[in-house]
């Protein structure tokens, strides 16, 4: 057996399809032990399909990552991390997990495996969706096929449906060969985006159009020197620049948050919240779609996400792109004024709504 095939085993017999987000309530209140017992059975009982591995929890106050470890001897070695209820409640855990990651590697694996075993929604009503999704969608970003990451919905069937049967195993197994898997492909998406079309038209993009003057954006402004009249000038031609470097599509995105958004103090600067779950529903988009456009706008230090109240509500928060004002939020309240709608500028670029 190889190596590859090892791992290729050990996440065959995880790879038991999504079930319902409601059916994440599984492992409300679940403690982390009896989690980490019952996969141990799991896999144990699975042992005869995956070629009689050893099998063996981390014993140590300081388990460096891994909470079971799965090894064929002189050929792969496995480390297994389980996330509970509890410690997805926990303030700082995507920050444990960053680190746990990292410890992982103390063990020389050859691949880590997090496996998220927390309900999406407490049968009281708060959601642990954004929280988790943000976690995936930023391991995401390391460029490593070290580590794996199954969401709750993955995991269920896993907890619920038993051992697979040996003709399920081969059938599951030869999808990762025939489908050629690519293995830097290793995080799986909280909610699949099942729309068969994209919550934005996606048509040819416009020809931008600079902005000559800024006069009616200087007067709202008050500037009167011909130094602050230029320097608005400027400003608006760099934001010009950087909103080309966005899809029309994703400029469309920001354009929503921006419009829908409220102008607030946070730090030193105003920035423009808006909670995920109003652009979610008015896009009609999953908050994986989300959570990707986000990423794209973050890239460009133009937004990101955040818990700003400290509980379970998250918001995209629009950053000051001019490193002495807020210029977005300042766009946003000028196109209210003149009656602008907001998409002229962000989305089809026509910086000339600025002159006089």
């Amino acid at each position: 057996m190889t190596k590859q095939e090892a791992i290729i085993n050990i996440s065959t017999i995880f790879n038991r399809k999504s079930s319902l987000d409601e059916e994440t309530s599984f492992f409300e209140g679940k403690k982390h032990d009896e989690l980490l017992d019952l996969l141990s059975r799991y896999i144990e009982d699975s042992s005869p399909l995956v070629g009689n591995p050893r099998i063996f929890k981390t014993q140590a106050l300081n388990d460096h990552g891994v909470d079971l470890i799965i090894e064929y001897p002189n050929k792969c070695k496995i480390g297994i991390q389980i996330k509970s209820h509890f410690d997805v409640t926990e303030k700082d855990f995507a920050a444990k997990v960053k680190a746990q990651f990292a410890d992982s590697k103390f063990h020389g694996l050859d691949k880590w495996y997090l496996l998220i075993c927390s309900p999406l929604t407490e049968s009281g009503g708060k959601s642990y969706s954004y929280k988790i999704s943000h976690l995936i969608n930023e391991l995401s970003s390391y460029k490593t096929a070290y580590h794996v990451v199954y969401n709750p919905q993955q995991m269920v069937n896993v907890f619920t449906r038993g051992v697979m049967h040996e003709q399920e195993f081969r059938n599951t197994k030869n999808q990762y060969y025939f489908e050629e898997i690519n293995w830097a492909e290793i995080i799986k998406e909280l909610k699949p985006d099942n729309k068969q079309k994209s919550y934005l038209d996606v048509e040819p993009d416009a020809n931008e159009k600079e902005t000559k003057t800024a006069g009616l954006y200087n007067c709202y402004l008050n500037m009167t020197t011909e130094e602050e009249k230029q320097s608005s000038i400027d400003d608006l031609n760099d934001l010009l620049d950087l909103l080309k470097k966005l899809s029309k599509k994703t400029r469309g995105f920001l354009s929503v948050c921006i419009s829908r958004g409220r102008v607030t103090n946070y730090g030193l600067f105003d920035r423009i919240v808006v909670l995920c779950h109003d652009i979610e529903n008015y896009l009609n988009i999953s908050s994986n779609t989300l959570t990707k456009e986000v990423a794209v706008l973050d890239n460009l230090n133009i937004a990101y996400l955040d818990n700003i109240d400290g509980d379970n509500n998250f918001y995209v928060v629009v950053r000051n792109t001019n490193p002495n004002y807020n210029i977005l939020a300042t766009v946003k309240d000028f196109c209210s004024d003149k009656k602008i709608d907001i998409k002229q500028i962000i989305v089809d670029l026509d910086f000339s709504l600025f002159d006089d």
